[in-house]
């Protein structure tokens, strides 16, 4: 196993760059989406170990062929494929940075992804902060914020991200116990 991992290692783990906010309530973080004006916020999905909570942050995917997929469809890839190529093998990192290899069959594949916010791009798995809730702006939105469906806009990893979608005014989450992170 450890042969096979030098031939694809150094690879980054796979980011999905958005532009937002980030906010924390309590232990709870969540992404307030905002448009060309907001800063970057670098997004990581998990797949998760089959009956644990270890969260593997893909780098990239080799199937049974040898095709490699180092992008971020690689995620629609694994979810609409993934049980016909169940020895497909993921390259990628554990949450402590650590590299690791697993094969498909032992990922949960149809579970929503675990989601981490980072500063940069080049920041180590292990320093990304858990999202749980991603808020859409809605100026007309008046009081608590409440469910909205996710966008159609939203790319493919973050619409199957483990979060919950909620719309607010922008502005108004102070007065809902969310403060924002300036990190």
């Amino acid at each position: 196993m450890a042969a096979a991992a030098s031939t694809f290692f150094p690879v980054k783990p796979l980011t999905d760059k958005q532009r937002g906010w980030l906010y924390r309530s309590g232990e709870r973080a969540a992404l307030f989406l905002g448009g060309e004006e907001a800063p970057a916020v670098y997004l990581r999905y998990a797949f998760l170990l089959q009956g644990s909570e270890i969260p593997i942050f893909p780098a990239l995917a080799v199937d049974d062929w040898g095709h490699e997929r180092r992008d971020l469809s690689l995620y629609a890839w694994v979810h609409e494929e993934g049980e016909r190529f169940p020895r497909s093998e993921i390259f990628g990192y554990e949450r402590d940075g650590s590299e690791t290899q697993v094969f498909l069959r032992a990922l949960e594949t149809f579970m929503k992804l675990p989601c981490f916010a980072y500063r940069r791009r080049s920041d180590p798995v292990g320093a990304g902060l858990q999202v749980q809730t991603v808020f859409v702006p809605d100026p007309l939105h008046m009081g608590k914020p409440g469910r909205v469906e996710v966008p159609g806009e939203i790319g493919w990893p973050l619409q199957h991200a483990a979060v919950r979608w909620r719309r607010a005014r922008p502005g108004s989450l102070g007065d809902y116990g969310w403060r924002q992170l300036d990190w």
